[in-house]
């Protein structure tokens, strides 16, 4: 069982209450996909049925300000990403998903960012998951980083590469985020290479 010891347990629930399971990881070398929430509000205990519950959309963690909420056990798949019948697979292909609460081109508070390089240095250790960009750095504007066919999304890469992946890098998904500014780019970068 990994569940990440700084984080708060909140469980992955459907609209009724009852739990929402994983679904059974497939294969594939073991890999991050960073998310933007695209808002502001951290409810802290209530985030993760605020911000998932109406959609089923939950990652395996939620990070803000005030710490780390853990939806799912990264022994399963989450259910952030898109994933089309026929097509590679997203989010049971090894992928530790992290929605990071803030928006795409703005700058994450400072103990957001302290509180999200904690999280990934425990999944690289635990988990295995190198810091490697092996698709780049995420795009940084929605004109090149929205929709499908936006250039940055690779499925050869995806599905032959471990290391960490921004949404607007997942193959059959379109959103735009993180769009990491310079700053977190940085913040990121400087903490994980020290």
């Amino acid at each position: 069982m990994a569940l990440y010891p700084r984080a708060t347990q909140a469980p992955a629930r459907y609209k009724n209450g009852d739990p929402r399971p994983g679904v059974p990881y497939t294969g594939g070398p073991r890999k991050v996909v960073h998310h933007k929430t695209v808002t502001s509000a951290c409810g802290w205990q209530s985030a993760g049925w605020n911000l998932y519950g109406n959609t089923g959309s939950w990652p395996h963690f939620t990070v803000c300000d005030h710490g780390v909420l853990q939806h799912f056990d990264t022994r399963v798949g989450s259910r952030s990403l898109r994933n089309k019948t026929g097509g590679v697979q997203t989010n049971s292909d090894s992928a530790y998903q992290i929605e990071v609460v803030g928006f795409p081109t703005v700058t994450m508070p400072e103990p957001t960012a302290w509180h999200l390089v904690a999280l990934l240095k425990w999944i690289g250790e635990l988990l295995e998951v190198p810091w490697a960009w092996p698709a780049g750095r995420p795009p940084q504007t929605s004109e090149d980083g929205y929709g499908e066919n936006n250039g940055h999304r690779f499925p050869l890469v995806w599905d032959n590469t471990g290391g960490h992946f921004g949404h607007s890098q997942v193959p059959e998904n379109t959103h735009w985020d993180p769009a990491y500014t310079d700053t977190e780019w940085w913040w990121l970068n400087a903490a994980m290479n020290p």
